[in-house]
């Protein structure tokens, strides 16, 4: 089964992005598509500013990443500028 990660780089679960999100999802998954997302806002933020690649769930998030056939990445848009996220 084909299988995609999406990594969405939005500040809240709550946010217009999540909105594109779960239209990709569903999208994808109407289509046989084994969807995967990544919240980066979620991830550990000492173990990113850090680059600790040993945290648990960085090692996941980048398993995840490496066993897709595909990745797509959403990032909110700020006068024209994406999020640092």
């Amino acid at each position: 089964m084909t299988k995609v990660t999406i990594i969405a780089g939005g500040h809240s679960v709550q946010s217009r992005l999540t909105g594109v999100l779960q239209h990709i999802q569903q999208h994808l998954t109407i289509n046989g598509i084994d969807v995967h997302i990544i919240q980066v806002h979620q991830l550990p933020s000492s173990a990113l500013i850090r680059a600790d690649f040993s945290n648990e769930e960085i090692v996941k998030a980048i398993e995840l990443v490496n066993e897709s056939d595909g990745v797509i990445v959403l990032t909110p848009v700020y006068k024209a500028s994406f999020s640092g996220i």
